[in-house]
């Protein structure tokens, strides 16, 4: 186990759970009511057998060992599958919830984001086209959503053309010439430009809705759609997971 994760875990089992509090608080009222029941045991039958056996029945180490084991046992657990707890607090907490958030959505996704539309601004290019100009562009691009995008091109068996005069602006996009066209792929502040048009804005309300990325494109100068992609989730161990993701898009 590395040392970062050792020291994690040691810092972990030492917060207490307010389940671990709640039976320290009760032996701390229970023992002297033992004692004083044994003792009144004794005192009644001058047996001081009587005396011990009021004392092993009710004793309250059983509970003041059960709960921390308990949860020294799920910390360690975890540790051991690669998930660092908080504390027992969280840990205790953990069975209550039914939402959780995830800051880093790497550690759910596989890093390699599908694409689920091809949405067009109307104009002379299908989505198809489209596809197959912004597939030919991206073969010579190595961020991850152009690997999406030209292995969605790819398998809907588009003729895709190696681009020319290829020009990455840092930031924005990527811009080049496949055939006859001039085509830029990028955010819609560099792709469109000015102000935003209807199915701009159309394609950035779905995208929020279904946490979804896009990539605008122009052909010739002409802005001519976007590509949306959604992450692709590795698989849950619990089929009634929901996922719901949120991201911003460009």
């Amino acid at each position: 186990m590395p040392p970062s994760v050792r020291t994690a875990l040691g810092q972990a089992q030492a917060a207490s759970a307010p389940f671990v509090r709640a039976a320290d608080r009760f032996a701390v009222l229970f023992v002297p009511l033992t004692l004083v029941l044994a003792a009144a045991a004794w005192a009644f039958s001058a047996d001081p057998v009587r005396a011990v056996a009021v004392l092993v029945v009710a004793t309250p180490c059983p509970l003041l060992l059960a709960a921390p084991i308990a949860i020294m046992s799920g910390l360690s657990r975890a540790a051991r599958i690669g998930v660092v707890i908080k504390g027992g607090g969280a840990l205790e907490r953990l069975a209550a919830g039914q939402v959780m958030l995830f800051d880093k959505t790497g550690t759910l996704t596989q890093g390699r984001p599908g694409l689920t539309d091809v949405v067009t601004a109307g104009g002379r290019i299908d989505a198809d086209e489209l596809l197959r100009l912004a597939a030919s562009l991206d073969q010579v691009s190595a961020h991850v959503l152009a690997s999406a995008i030209v292995t969605a091109g790819t398998r809907r068996g588009l003729a895709l053309q190696m681009p020319d005069d290829v020009r990455e602006v840092h930031g924005y996009g990527l811009e080049g010439t496949v055939g006859m066209h001039r085509v830029r792929l990028g955010k819609a502040s560099w792709v469109v430009g000015g102000e935003p048009p209807p199915w701009v804005r159309q394609v950035r309300r779905r995208a929020d809705l279904d946490g979804s990325l896009t990539v605008f494109a122009a052909v010739d100068d002409e802005p001519a759609g976007a590509c949306l992609l959604v992450p692709t989730w590795k698989p849950l161990l619990s089929r009634g997971f929901h996922v719901q993701s949120h991201v911003t898009s460009a």
